[in-house]
């Protein structure tokens, strides 16, 4: 069963995206988000990191066991331990992104 994570906001654009999905077999997750709660740069940003985390990370993490596996190899991929996740998820984005 393939997934598929939506953005919906207010106007209803993400829901019908959703539901198409939905009807298709696709199993689907909504995060809703208005544009009130987006507000500051830091919330695209910190918006951003986790749709990423929830859609891009889970693809990356299957290539890599794949890859590895066709190898012979048993690896390990570092800093992925949900302690360490939480905290740097509740870093500010300061400490995120830094500019050299």
């Amino acid at each position: 069963m393939q997934r598929v994570l939506v953005t919906a906001g207010a106007s209803g654009i993400g829901y019908a995206l959703a539901e198409a999905f939905y009807a298709e077999g696709y199993k689907v997750w909504i995060i809703d988000v208005s544009e009130n709660d987006l507000k500051k740069p830091e919330d695209f940003i910190n918006h951003s990191l986790y749709l990423e985390s929830k859609t891009f990370l889970h693809g990356l993490l299957v290539v890599e066991d794949k890859l590895s596996m066709s190898h012979g190899l048993e690896t390990r991929i570092p800093f992925l331990d949900n302690d360490l996740v939480d905290f740097a998820l509740q870093c500010p984005v300061k400490l995120k992104i830094n500019k050299f």
